[in-house]
């Protein structure tokens, strides 16, 4: 398996053939992969000698076979770089941490999970000690042929999840789309064990009214302990990048992290732990430290 660093010396090849062709939009997921796969190798050139914060070797294997040279350059090029390797390494590590915490481990029930907005995610298949507590995992994407491509991309690369993987295609934004119908359709049982939901960059993507449907049908969706784990960027967030670094994001109505603490609150969920902006470089030395504005928020089912 070669590094993606490798498609750089094809950059003249711009129309290198792949096995899969993904269209522009599906491209964008490429930009999550690039930025843990860089973290993951400790190419980061913004910091001296650090010890990444994540593990992400299948990243790897989806830009090999998914991202162009001419991707790849404009990438490497862009203003927003240094500050997208901060902001997925350091939440990715809080999801990770979250996931697979002692507490959450040292419990005799079973959980599942639902991993809401899934994209290149690969957290089924990087972290090891997921088989000995999780007994299901649901992947939901609007675009089902996006998921299908990742997991046959990453099979062909070697990797084989060791707990069952469901695939679920539904477009979260959609006010009619049904959240347990969808689920019930795919095998899943909200009655069945505690359900860990994660929705890891979604709620920027989705307005106000669309966060509200979410938190209610994932609390009624959920037994006593379950949990959620979101990402919160708020506007200070977008006033950065399009402000300091002048990046356009692809964002809906960016929202105070309070408003969605109090939808989430008003449908049962209670508030585990907050990590502001203000918190990162205190987790981790170093890191984080031009994020203002990023919140990632754990709540419980009580």
């Amino acid at each position: 398996m070669t590094s993606s660093n490798n498609a750089a010396e094809n950059d003249d090849d711009d129309e290198a053939t792949t096995r899969f062709q993904l269209t522009p939009i599906q491209s964008t997921s490429l930009l999550v992969a690039y930025w843990r796969d860089l973290e993951t190798r400790g190419q980061v050139d913004h910091i001296a000698q650090h010890k990444p914060l994540i593990e992400d070797l299948p990243a790897s294997a989806l830009l090999n076979a998914l991202l162009s040279p001419s991707q790849l350059k404009s990438y490497q090029q862009s203003p927003i770089r240094p500050y997208g390797i901060e902001c997925l390494a350091t939440r990715t590590r809080a999801l990770d941490d979250w996931l697979i915490s002692p507490k959450t481990t040292k419990q005799s029930q079973q959980r599942q999970v639902v991993n809401l907005g899934a994209g290149m995610c690969c957290r089924p298949l990087r972290l090891e000690q997921l088989p000995h507590y999780v007994k299901s995992w649901w992947e939901v994407d609007s675009d089902m042929n996006l998921l299908q491509i990742k997991r046959s991309v990453l099979q062909a690369a070697g990797y084989q999840p060791e707990l069952p993987i469901v695939d679920v295609s539904m477009d979260l934004s959609c006010s009619k789309s049904s959240l347990k119908s969808k689920l019930h359709a795919h095998g899943f049982a909200p009655d069945a064990m505690p359900t860990d939901w994660i929705a890891e960059g979604l709620f920027a993507y989705l307005l106000p009214d669309q966060h509200d449907k979410l938190l209610r049908e994932t609390a009624a969706l959920s037994t006593r302990a379950s949990r959620l784990a979101a990402t919160v960027a708020e506007p200070a967030f977008n006033e950065f990048w399009e402000g300091t670094l002048g990046v356009q994001l692809p964002y809906q109505v960016l929202v105070p992290v309070t408003q969605i603490l109090e939808q989430a609150q008003a449908y049962g969920w209670t508030v585990e732990r907050h990590i502001r902006p203000q918190d990162w470089s205190r987790l981790y030395p170093g890191r984080g430290e031009q994020l203002p504005g990023y919140n990632v928020i754990f709540l419980v089912k009580d």
